[in-house]
């Protein structure tokens, strides 16, 4: 099998060397005339003609050269084609176009609302993929609707470590995008660090270390032409329904230019007999717990498929709310095997009416997992629960969004600690666990206890950076890391402190299952 370098190398064959590089034009010296001299006047007989002064002649002016051409992929020969994708089917068809044998370039747009209380950035609406014959765009939100689901070919695609995927900034993008959708992109070439590899020179104008090198640098250094980065189309509305042309014309060039860059560079190296360290400019987002093999996708008619399990309702479920529906929707996914076509219409009640909708289906197996009050008769990978989720565009966001359950819960906690320490009680249970500076404690008594008896009067957590991620040790479980300044009896030399806690799903809710804290002395 060949390894991602082999694949990446192997692209080179399919690389072409840009050729539509603009020579400097020689200055042009322009010279201006002197001032013309005086007048002279007629001698007089008493006094001599004065002496002329010599002018001042006018600053030589050297004329500017040309700037760079502005890019356009509509320059390229052959032109490649632009494909504008707004629903899922549609974008799974042209993804199936891109040739995953030579370089692509991925890229993302999405909206922010600078108005306070706006809510910041929005979730990614517009992703670019380039390849050397086509340019898709896909939107997958407008204002009115989202797409139905996240494209399938799309996720094959981006989640394929042996895919090099290349962009400016690429994995930062990719934070986002799995923040927002649950996609776990590999294969990411950053082309600044690939730069420095492949032109040793450049580091000369682009600096050495790890600083990002902006798409529009790598433009202008590789392609000789300037990339248009009007903040006006930059930071517009990525989620109107009808996208202007001049919005599409700038996400394209995006993403062509990438793939030109990308190309250009793998033909560099090549050119240059340099043997191209693939750990220095790769990455990926990996959470293996929420690694799941692709169920298959066939949808035969309710009559030939197998019948469901049975799993009875017991009282605890019930009492920790659990309904009829939320189990059976959970058997269905989980015992049955069933597809998301499936179970939205076997699952629904009245047989003359429409099948559910996929998000109603995903909220019903995600409350069953979440309110259940032991673990589930079966083990539930958590890769499965991402491929239930990504069903729906909206799913993912609505139930895994780890930052939102950190962020309230820094809140609550901090703010509880601050004023009544004896509250936090309802936070911790039999079997958490608290290590405080070396100590373990045990159970919730303890913990509380514990944290009772610090000796202080007044404390106040000032929180720096917080921080949240997936964890693989239960369903929806959710680690949470901060650090930040402890500021005890009004004391002028704040303390430096650094926290992580275990967050563990419980009937709709958190509990921390883990405690780990720790003064920062240095």
């Amino acid at each position: 099998m060949a390894t991602q370098q082999s694949r990446i190398l192997a692209a080179l064959g399919a690389a072409t060397l840009a050729t539509d590089v603009h020579k400097p034009v020689a200055p042009a010296i322009k010279r201006t005339s002197s001032a013309p001299a005086p007048k002279q006047r007629k001698p007089s007989a008493t006094k001599a003609a004065p002496p002329l002064k010599a002018t001042r002649s006018e600053p030589l002016q050297t004329a500017e050269p040309p700037a760079a051409p502005v890019y356009s992929y509509r320059t390229v020969s052959p032109q490649p084609r632009r494909h504008f994708a707004k629903t899922d089917a549609q974008a799974d068809e042209f993804v199936a176009l891109l040739d995953l044998k030579s370089p692509i370039s991925v890229d993302c747009e999405w909206a922010v609302n600078f108005r306070k209380g706006g809510g910041g950035p929005r979730p990614v609406s517009l992703i670019q993929v380039a390849d050397k014959q086509n340019i898709i765009l896909i939107q997958l939100r407008t204002e009115v609707k989202p797409m139905a689901r996240f494209p399938r070919a799309l996720r094959r695609v981006l989640e394929d470590a042996a895919v090099p995927k290349a962009g400016a900034n690429i994995l930062n993008d990719a934070k986002k995008i799995f923040k927002d959708y649950g996609i776990m992109m590999d294969g990411l070439v950053e082309l600044g660090a690939l730069a420095r590899q492949a032109d040793p020179a450049c580091i000369q104008v682009f600096g050495s270390g790890k600083r990002m090198v902006s798409l529009a640098n790598l433009v202008k250094r590789y392609l000789n032409k300037t990339l248009d980065k009007d903040s006006d189309v930059r930071l517009n509305n990525w989620e109107k329904v009808d996208l202007p042309e001049r919005m599409r014309e700038y996400a394209a060039n995006d993403a062509y230019s990438g793939y030109q860059v990308f190309a250009h560079l793998l033909a560099l190296a090549k050119a240059s007999d340099i043997t191209l360290d693939k750990s220095k400019f790769t990455s990926g987002i990996s959470y293996p717990n929420l690694v799941a093999s692709e169920p298959t996708t066939t949808h035969p008619p309710e009559e030939e498929l197998p019948p469901v399990p049975v799993l009875h309702l017991t009282q605890d479920m019930s009492e920790a709310g659990v309904k009829a529906y939320h189990l059976r929707a959970f058997r269905y996914w989980r015992l049955g095997k069933r597809s998301m076509t499936n179970m939205c219409h076997e699952l629904r009640v009245d047989k003359t009416a429409g099948p559910l909708m996929p998000s109603t289906v995903i909220s019903y197996v995600v409350t069953a997992l979440t309110q259940w009050p032991h673990r589930p008769v079966m083990p539930v990978p958590e890769g499965e629960i991402r491929l239930l989720l990504l069903e729906d565009l909206r799913s993912w966001e609505r139930h895994y969004n780890i930052d939102e359950v950190a962020g309230q819960f820094i809140n609550y906690y901090y703010q509880t600690f601050d004023s009544n320490r004896a509250n936090l009680a309802s936070l911790y249970r039999d079997s958490s666990m608290l290590s405080f500076e070396g100590a373990q404690i045990l159970g919730t008594s303890a913990i509380v206890e514990k944290l009772a008896s610090l000796p202080f009067q007044k404390v106040e957590h000032k929180v720096t950076t917080k921080d949240a991620q997936p964890s693989s040790s239960s369903v929806a479980s959710v680690l949470v890391s901060v650090t930040g300044m402890l500021v005890v009896d009004d004391s002028p030399n704040p303390l430096q402190f650094s926290q992580v806690f275990h967050l563990m799903p419980e009937s709709g809710t958190y509990y921390v299952f883990n405690d780990i804290f720790r003064l920062n002395y240095a």
